[in-house]
């Protein structure tokens, strides 16, 4: 049991890194589109940072309908696989923590 958890911890921690690094620079993508394209509806999220002005837009936008309806069909696009890639690498992340708290209850058992 536990090398089985312990081979779907090693999957996970490897499955994690990439999709981090490709949620992250889809959010780049994503915010650097929402600058050009709607510069009137990103400037509503005004944070300290780009990535977190990015993903407050990421979130607001996803949760109203009215704004979706008015992006671009690239914009939307970008919306949409920054999004998929944040729900797999959270996803990941979960995988990562059941597995190795599960090793942990095994261990003591």
């Amino acid at each position: 049991m536990i090398a089985f958890l312990s081979v779907i911890l090693v999957i996970a921690l490897l499955a994690i890194i990439p999709a981090y690094v490709m949620y992250f620079a889809s959010l780049y993508y994503f915010g650097k589109s929402m600058r050009e394209s709607h510069p009137e509806i990103y400037s509503r999220y005004e944070k300290f940072s780009f990535f977190a002005q990015s993903y407050s837009a990421l979130q607001a936008i996803r949760s109203n309908p009215d704004l979706v309806r008015q992006l671009d069909p690239d914009v939307l696009d970008q919306l949409r696989r920054t999004y998929r890639y944040l729900v797999i690498g959270a996803s990941c992340f979960m995988i990562l923590l059941l597995a190795g708290l599960g090793i942990s209850v095994a261990s003591k058992a």
